[in-house]
């Protein structure tokens, strides 16, 4: 549940993305609304709540779930509060909550950052959504999803700018504004795959 959650996020939050992009670029009357950038960071802004407010949610019912499946076993049960409310609290905390916690707190961080040096050098690295859309795949992405995240965004955006100075040289810096939320898909679909092999599972927390 929570992958398709995390696809609809950042469809959502793409479709949002593109036509705030567009919008820069084009007067036609459709755009008008997303034209202005502060309308655009608020949109980023809240497609960032919304997702950890849906994720934790989630979370929390993967957790109930998880407490009506053992507590219709007669043994597991026994893990379960009032005999053994530590165990239960630790498995959900670590099962469920910690990796998208540790995600959350790098999120933060990344938002933090992004806001202190782009406000120091007037906004030249960032439009004032990316920075929210980068903290959005950031969490959704988990631990250690965000580390895989942060491997396929700089791979592609390596690889993209390698082939625009190819084909166009003495090209400008090409802005990070189309990777952040492609690569975040493109992560959480790799995560899944690789769920199979063993060395990715002992990464997990």
């Amino acid at each position: 549940m929570l992958l398709y959650f995390s696809l609809l996020i950042y469809a959502a939050s793409l479709g949002a993305s593109l036509v705030g992009r567009a919008s820069r670029d084009r007067e036609a009357r459709f755009f008008a609304f997303f034209r202005d950038p502060t309308k655009q960071q608020v949109i980023a802004k809240y497609s960032f709540i919304v997702s950890i407010i849906g994720v934790f949610l989630l979370l929390i019912y993967a957790s109930v779930r998880q407490y009506e499946v053992w507590s219709g076993n007669e043994l597991a049960k026994l893990l379960l509060p009032p005999y053994n409310t530590t165990y239960f609290l630790t498995y959900i905390g670590f099962r469920f909550f910690a990796p998208y916690c540790i995600s959350f707190i790098i999120s933060l961080g990344f938002l933090k950052i992004a806001t202190f040096y782009n406000k120091k050098y007037e906004e030249r690295f960032f439009y004032p959504e990316e920075r929210y859309w980068g903290a959005l795949a950031l969490f959704l992405s988990g631990h250690p999803g965000w580390l895989l995240y942060l491997f396929v965004l700089l791979l592609s955006y390596m690889a993209f700018h390698f082939i625009v100075l190819l084909l166009k040289r003495g090209a400008d810096r090409l802005s990070l504004y189309y990777f952040w939320l492609p690569a975040g898909m493109f992560a959480i679909l790799l995560q899944v795959w690789l769920a199979q092999f063993p060395w990715w599972q002992k990464l997990l927390v």
